[in-house]
């Protein structure tokens, strides 16, 4: 009897030290992400300021694809390609302030860019979520240049966009579903030139101090998904 009321006594106390114990194990919010390289694909809009005159880009959507690696710590190196579709509008010099846009013609502007990501959890994800900070830069251009309404316009008033440096600077988050695929929001504002056609800095017509460009903003928002590997 002694003995039973022994073993009982002492099958109490582990379990009242293993039970605090147990409470006590919290599982870390925190993941290590292993793979180090990513590819997908997005989609999103960027919202514009046409400049001066009215004469750059309309707001565009946009579609893509992006490649990144780990570098080192918290730093990744990103590749994009993307096409971004939309209006502008086709505008006359010759014609009062107010009454200046004549037509509408389409764009389609390629852009390559290349960008250092900064994840603010390094290589590991908070609750599945990776925020970042992001800037970068590249180059577009657009694929439809000189559209048939733009010959209702003299040469020298003519808008074309050319080929056009960028720079980007913005923040997101990735949303890791599986150990493999993520949810990625991306937030931007992309700078670029707007060129000024030489129509338009005619002194006859009222334009004096007229610059050749103009550096106009845009801001971007995009939704992708991609798969680590």
């Amino acid at each position: 009897m002694f003995r039973r009321r022994t073993v009982l006594i002492a099958a109490l106390a582990a379990l009242s030290w293993s039970a605090p114990a147990a409470s006590q194990s919290i599982p870390s919010p925190y993941r290590y992400i292993e793979r180090g390289q990513e590819a997908g694909f997005f989609s999103g809009i960027m919202a514009t300021n046409t400049g001066r005159f009215d004469l750059g880009p309309g707001t565009q959507t946009l579609i893509g694809a992006r490649y990144g690696v780990e570098v080192s710590g918290p730093v990744a190196l990103e590749g994009l390609a993307s096409v971004a579709f939309g209006p502008r509008n086709v505008v006359n010099p010759n014609r009062i302030e107010g009454d200046r846009v004549v037509d509408e013609a389409e764009m389609r502007i390629v852009l390559l860019e290349a960008r250092l990501r900064f994840n603010l959890t390094g290589r590991r994800t908070w609750n599945r979520l990776q925020p970042f900070l992001l800037i970068g830069g590249g180059v577009g251009f657009d694929t439809l240049e000189g559209q048939d309404e733009d010959f209702a316009l003299e040469e020298d008033d003519r808008y074309t966009f050319g080929t056009r440096w960028t720079g980007n600077l913005g923040a997101g988050s990735r949303l890791l579903l599986t150990d493999r695929i993520h949810l990625r929001v991306d937030a931007a504002l992309r700078l670029y030139k707007v060129g000024i056609p030489s129509g338009w800095r005619d002194p006859i017509l009222g334009f004096e101090s007229v610059p050749e460009d103009e550096w106009v903003s845009g801001r971007l928002l995009t939704v992708g998904l991609g798969y680590r590997f």
